[in-house]
């Protein structure tokens, strides 16, 4: 009886702790150390303000939650812990602010790498410097189509 209740303590413990963080915005340098500058993510953007189809917001919103709430799932099925999005279209289409939503509704922070400037030895250092719980975004500029793939959850690689 003791266990089960010291685990709901930790995970409440947990859950307190990801809504009092401040979030970061992370952008990579091009250097090699540190390979990351941060800022404060001060972006106001939520799920509920995207504008989408209502019907697809709700699967997004139901795929984040349960996604937040199977990593015991993932663990027990040896996979790492993440979920991956691809979001393409031309410049001003809401993919930044789709992301920038996902990161406030999941508490994540946000590495947002300019593959512009990073080749695949760089771009996999890269990766495996991001943190545990956070959304990874490339994007390529300047360009007349960008994409961003997003992944959230456990280490990149």
């Amino acid at each position: 009886m003791l266990r089960p209740y010291l685990q709901h303590v930790v995970s409440v413990a947990d859950v307190m702790e990801l809504c009092r963080r401040e979030l970061r915005l992370y952008a990579n340098t091009g250097a090699l150390a540190p390979r990351w500058a941060s800022a404060l993510f001060t972006h106001l953007a939520t799920l509920d303000a995207v504008a989408m189809d209502p019907e697809l917001k709700t699967r997004v919103r139901s795929d984040l939650e349960s996604f937040l709430k199977g990593r015991a799932y993932y663990h027990c099925l040896g996979r790492v812990w993440r979920r991956s999005y691809l979001l393409y279209g031309p410049p001003g289409t809401g993919k930044s602010t789709f992301a920038a939503a996902m990161a406030r509704f999941l508490r994540y922070d946000i590495y947002d790498i300019d593959l512009s400037r990073a080749g695949a030895d760089e771009l996999r250092a890269l990766l495996v410097d991001t943190a545990p719980r956070s959304l990874t975004g490339g994007r390529r500029a300047p360009s007349a189509v960008s994409a961003a793939a997003v992944m959230t959850g456990g280490p990149a690689l």
